[in-house]
């Protein structure tokens, strides 16, 4: 693979001009071959090269060179004195004695072959955790830099040396196999690697907000369940406060046990302080007992009351299931003014899909649609509008009477109230199904 360049050679980098134009190599193609100085001498082996992560694509600064068993040390030379590296040895336009000791990682500085070869890092581009088989360089008459990452099963096979065997093997007898076609590379600016450490020597995740935004909850809480707890608790702090809350909500529960395990009790708190109270109600009925009291400690007393609410219900129930956070109009007003109201509530409620009416006992009267409501003339009281008698359950029901209205009444939220039927909360559509689908899933794997 070749591309043109009308980049002209530098005097003192003219043995790297054998070709007219540049090319692109892979990593695993220079690694481990022979070094030797400018007198033709053995020094060692490449055993790495190091990059400048300030660039878009890293242009390689320096060689790291092994020195023959038993010697361990490992001497570098600058990237501008490799004369010749196209040919079976490595040849450098110095002396040894102008080599230096590989010096402690520098602040910016990053070895292709310790920390990013072979290990895990998020394909930004499509949010998912990949590992490097092996890294795409682009060679120019100047420079070396590092355009993109091999995430491929051809690349692991490069890098076992039977490439060129099992590709000549498929190309007589599979000329069409997609293997022949498959080189996997992502382009360096939409990697980041997962190092558990925050030392310098290692690349850092640094999604961005945008990144990050774009992204569905629950991809996001997939990619945090991939991860080691150090790298989850890293990913998880960079999201912003709704979508950290919204994925925290789509972990598996021993996941969100352990995420929460790793914060501060205050930290934690204040996570849950961002989730909708049945779903933080949810996580902390997972917990421990010391755990969750100290959790509930840490939050506002408002906030715990409202958890500690829908904790007291037993689990499987309408009660146990149903949010606090909906929305209530007064059966007095106007199309006009519930719009009003509705404008200025929509942004703490769960949903929205319909408005539930009172009168002055706070008893449920009515319920109206959103679709209904912006169909109306603005005059129109919501009393003429609203659907009288609307279906609901109370918070000791179950979870199979529930699914039952939901289905029969084609609902997308269903009220839950007390035998006086002022209202308690809301169940969704979506409660009832992920509790129907997570206990069918608990029921199947008992069976096995």
């Amino acid at each position: 693979m070749t591309v043109t360049t009308s980049s002209p050679p530098s005097e003192g980098n003219a043995a790297r001009s054998d070709a007219a134009s540049s090319s692109f190599l892979f990593l695993s193609d220079i690694l481990y071959r022979p070094v030797e100085d400018s007198l033709g001498d053995p020094i060692g082996r490449l055993d790495d090269l190091s990059i400048d992560v300030t660039e878009p694509f890293p242009r390689v600064r320096e060689c790291v060179i092994r020195q023959p068993w038993p010697n361990e040390l490992r001497l570098s030379c600058r990237w501008n004195d490799v004369g010749d590296f196209h040919r079976e040895k490595i040849h450098l336009t110095v002396s040894p004695d102008q080599l230096v000791p590989a010096s402690p990682e520098g602040i910016n500085e990053v070895r292709l072959r310790r920390d990013v070869l072979d290990k895990q890092v998020v394909d930004v581009s499509g949010l998912k955790i990949v590992r490097v088989n092996d890294i795409h360089l682009l060679v120019t008459h100047f420079e070396l830099r590092v355009m993109h990452v091999d995430v491929g099963f051809r690349g692991l096979v490069r890098r076992l040396g039977l490439e060129s065997f099992i590709d000549g093997a498929l190309t007589r007898l599979l000329p069409q196999a997609f293997y022949l076609r498959s080189d996997n590379l992502i382009s360096w600016q939409l990697i980041e690697t997962l190092s558990p450490s925050a030392s310098h020597h290692h690349l850092q995740l640094s999604l961005s907000r945008a990144q990050l935004r774009q992204a569905h909850p629950a991809d996001i809480a997939d990619l945090i369940a991939e991860l080691d707890p150090p790298r989850r608790l890293r990913l998880f702090r960079a999201l912003d406060p709704d979508t950290r809350a919204k994925a925290l909500a789509k972990l598996p529960v021993e996941v969100q046990a352990r995420l929460l395990e790793m914060m501060s009790p205050h930290e934690a708190a204040t996570v849950m302080g961002t989730m909708p109270p049945d779903e933080a109600a949810d996580l902390l009925a997972g917990l421990p007992n010391v755990a969750r009291e100290e959790l509930l400690a840490h939050m506002s007393h408002e906030e715990a009351s409202d958890v500690q609410g829908l904790l007291a219900y037993p689990p499987g129930t309408a009660g146990a299931l149903m949010n606090t956070e909906f929305i209530v109009l007064s059966h007095h007003l106007t199309v006009g003014e519930a719009l009003e109201e509705l404008r200025a509530s929509a942004p703490s409620a769960e949903t929205i899909y319909y408005l539930y009416v009172v009168n002055e006992a706070r008893t449920l009267v009515g319920v109206l649609s959103l679709r209904s409501l912006i169909t109306e003339s603005p005059a129109t009281p919501i009393a003429q509008v609203m659907l009288k008698r609307p279906v609901s359950v109370q918070a000791d029901d179950t979870l199979a009477e529930c699914a039952s209205l939901v289905a029969k009444y084609k609902l997308l939220a269903l009220p839950v109230v007390r035998p006086d039927h002022t209202m308690l909360g809301v169940i969704t559509v979506e409660d009832v199904l992920g509790e129907v689908v997570s206990q069918a899933w608990t029921r199947k794997f008992a069976r096995r």
